[in-house]
């Protein structure tokens, strides 16, 4: 079966080496291809806060060209400012394959392993739903030296599909619903969390993960419970990876002023978020960054799990 190898001009193009994810819900992603012969190609946004895309009408009309084509596209820069490349320089795509009529196996040099947690996680989204649009092609392996990758933590980048995949940017294609979310705000004294049941309407315009922390944002509605994050902090993308929900806020999260002990806000956002189906952590950045205190006490940097300790015991 043929092998393509991407040009050197391709490999000398520049990319954006750190960023932070967007969410996750109904869809199943992308793949069963396009029928108009347009496809999304994914960038981050010019802020770097998230990812963003733009529609093209490849050359090639499927298959191995079809891949290699995307593959090429996502890395030269565009003139639009709003769109820039993630895969950082001297990450270099060796060669791409079709295995079995529905897997895209894409072969990286070893530079694939030095690529900070965000970036990649960033890129390997990006290039999943890019390439699980393509008519048949279900699923994705990426590749060193013939072995599938398999990162620092355990993950394995084999048999990934497009429905692990998915953010905001995905067009509604389902009917709205109603759905019971969790959500923890605190109590009067702000020491504790308390749980409540809400009833939202949504379809997959957005997912649940993005309407449970703009809800936390908003704050409660029950009386006798107050708000845990600061109502002018801005949400910039929440993503979800590897039953991982990554939330990336602005600055006002870690500095503005809410009702809240110690890491009550943190909690507030991880007890919820782990209550939704297929989420086990979540991750906390700050302008695209994990790299932040909070409170000059905790780090971010790190994957947060649902904590009872923090919660009262009623339920409202």
């Amino acid at each position: 079966m043929m092998v393509m190898g991407l040009s050197g001009h391709v490999k000398k193009i520049v990319g954006l080496a750190s960023a932070a994810v967007m969410a996750v819900c109904l869809l199943t992603g992308c793949a069963g291809g396009n029928t108009a012969g347009s496809y999304r190609v994914y960038y981050t946004y010019g802020s770097g806060s998230g990812l963003t895309f733009d529609n093209i009408r490849p050359a090639a009309t499927g298959g191995e060209a079809l891949v290699y084509e995307l593959l090429e596209t996502m890395s030269k820069p565009t003139k639009n400012d709003r769109f820039i490349v993630i895969k950082p320089t001297d990450v270099e795509i060796t060669g791409v394959r079709i295995d079995g009529g529905d897997t895209a196996v894409i072969s990286y040099n070893e530079k694939y392993l030095e690529m900070d947690r965000i970036t990649e996680i960033f890129y390997r989204t990006a290039v999943v739903k890019t390439i699980t649009q393509i008519k048949d092609i279900e699923k994705v392996d990426f590749l060193i030296d013939g072995n599938v990758i398999e990162l620092a933590d355990g993950t394995t980048l084999s048999g990934m599909e497009g429905s692990q995949y998915i953010d905001d940017n995905d067009v509604a294609v389902y009917g709205t619903d109603w759905t019971t979310i969790d959500l923890y705000f605190t109590d009067e004294a702000g020491e504790k969390l308390v749980k409540t049941k809400t009833n939202v309407a949504h379809n997959s315009d957005v997912s649940l993960e993005s309407i449970v922390v703009s809800k936390l944002v908003a704050g409660p509605v029950e009386t006798g419970l107050y708000p845990v994050i600061p109502d002018n902090c801005e949400i910039l993308g929440v993503t979800v990876s590897n039953n991982t929900c990554y939330v990336n806020f602005n600055e006002t999260f870690v500095n503005g002023l809410v009702n809240a002990s110690g890491d009550l806000p943190v909690y507030s956002v991880v007890n919820s978020l782990c209550e939704l189906n297929g989420i086990d952590k979540v991750r906390i950045m700050i302008n695209g960054s994990s790299d932040v205190m909070f409170h000059e006490v905790t780090s971010l940097d790190q994957d947060f799990e649902y904590d009872a300790s923090y919660v009262k015991g009623d339920i409202l």
